[in-house]
């Protein structure tokens, strides 16, 4: 019932591109349980449907968290 395999549960990490030796190439996106607030792409219906927080109005350090829990909880998986 996870989103992560054990591998991927146990270790996340950023992987460098060596000239294309070694790079893998994914055939579908890949489960994130984050949102980067500077890089997120999505339909602008999707914040009137989960609006920012209104009791957090002028939050800046934490907002990527507080937006991926409010995502999930509303029934959206996030991919990255």
């Amino acid at each position: 019932d996870s989103f992560f395999s054990p591998e991927e549960a146990s270790t996340i990490r950023l992987e460098s591109n060596d000239g294309g030796e070694s790079e893998k190439r994914l055939t579908v996106p890949r489960f994130t349980p984050f949102v980067a607030a500077g890089y997120f792409v999505a339909h602008s219906g999707i914040l009137k449907e989960v609006p920012f927080d209104p009791f957090l109005p002028w939050i800046f350090m934490g907002e990527e968290i507080i937006m991926a829990s409010r995502f999930y909880t509303h029934g959206y998986t996030i991919f990255a």
